[in-house]
């Protein structure tokens, strides 16, 4: 589904001599509780867009993870 992004990231890699690895992780299983689990050692994290409000509060967490230990950042669309 997010094909492009990941095609993306993989280039922005290669433009810039830096490895990319994806990590997926579905917005609806992250919570305040998990999120660090689930998220610790990333060096950068992307929110993508979604539609609806499936997943919401799990994106919202990793948003305020990310924003609380300095790590980089990207929201698309609804990510935002």
């Amino acid at each position: 589904a997010y094909k492009s992004i990941y095609e993306a990231l993989r280039h922005g890699g290669l433009a810039n001599d830096a490895g990319v690895d994806i990590l997926k992780v579905s917005a609806e299983r992250v919570t305040k509780a998990n999120v660090a689990e689930l998220l610790d050692g990333a060096s950068g994290i992307l929110v993508p867009g979604g539609f609806g409000h499936r997943g919401i509060e799990g994106k919202l967490d990793a948003i305020a993870y990310a924003r609380e230990r300095k790590i980089p950042f990207f929201g698309i669309c609804l990510g935002m």
